[in-house]
């Protein structure tokens, strides 16, 4: 069966991996995305503070089965876990090679089943039709997430990476939402790194929330949470552990500019 195979290729040294999403790149996503890595290979990204949001759940969206390969006290679990989401936190967060901040939890976190106390960190901007974070929210959030990175970099002389967001209004839909975000950059006098649209593959720090999911899961295989405050508790700390040392930040975001090399090199397709 195939769970033999995989037990069979982990003792020969192979590790099963699931395969990495494919993204809907259009021909003007590729050719932007080559664009920008032509245009930024000189970009000294180690001063780069990469940010991004994140979902986390308490186990697989859409009832899907926890994969085995996770663990539970040091042995692989035995017993197939088959149930939806009680628990969803929403947080922000950035990375640099010297350290990470810590989760900032705002709009959508929230528990199923049960009217959640928890109605984001920042007051809501109730003129906005955005779902989730909104522009007036995330503003808040920098006022809180850049001196963090600061105290994490010990220095001003950083670059900041936002994606394209509706609420960081970068998609040129949103010139107010955008100036906004500026005007809070420009306060803390932080630059802003360029990006473009569809580049998740470019972001180190996704592979820092797909390690720190997988710590979640397993600490609720372990002892599931009951309220909450509880399961916020737990992503924190799964993201402390997945980004507590200077070696482990330093991981994610090493040799960067190779990566940027081989973005021109496959012109622009999706890496890996």
């Amino acid at each position: 069966c195939l769970q033999t195979i995989r037990e069979h290729l982990k003792r020969n040294g192979w590790v099963y991996q699931s395969p990495k999403p494919r993204l809907d790149l259009s021909d003007k996503n590729i050719a932007a995305r080559l664009a920008w890595a032509r245009a930024n290979l000189r970009t000294p990204f180690s001063k780069v503070a990469w940010s991004d949001s994140k979902l986390f759940t308490d186990a697989p969206t859409q009832g899907k089965y926890i994969p085995k390969q996770y663990m539970k006290k040091g042995k692989p679990v035995t017993t197939k876990v088959n149930k939806w989401p009680k628990f969803v936190a929403h947080g922000y967060a950035a990375l640099t090679w010297k350290g990470a901040t810590d989760l900032i939890f705002c709009t959508g976190t929230k528990m199923r089943g049960k009217t959640s106390k928890f109605k984001g960190t920042y007051k809501s901007d109730t003129d906005s039709r955005a779902r989730g974070v909104d522009n007036t929210e995330y503003c808040q959030i920098l006022r809180h997430l850049i001196p963090q990175i600061r105290d994490v970099w010990g220095d001003y002389d950083f670059i900041f990476m936002q994606d394209g967001a509706p609420c960081h209004g970068m998609n040129g839909k949103r010139p107010k939402a955008h100036k906004k975000v500026i005007n809070v950059l420009n306060r803390f006098k932080v630059r802003l790194l360029p990006w473009t649209a569809q580049m998740a593959d470019m972001n180190p720090i996704e592979k820092a929330w797909s390690a720190t999911q997988t710590v979640i899961w397993s600490m609720e295989l372990e002892e599931p949470s009951e309220d909450l405050d509880t399961f916020l508790e737990v992503c924190q700390t799964a993201w402390k552990q997945v980004t507590g040392t200077r070696e482990q930040c330093s991981a994610y975001t090493q040799n960067y500019k190779a990566a940027v090399k081989k973005l021109i090199e496959v012109k622009g397709h999706q890496l890996g």
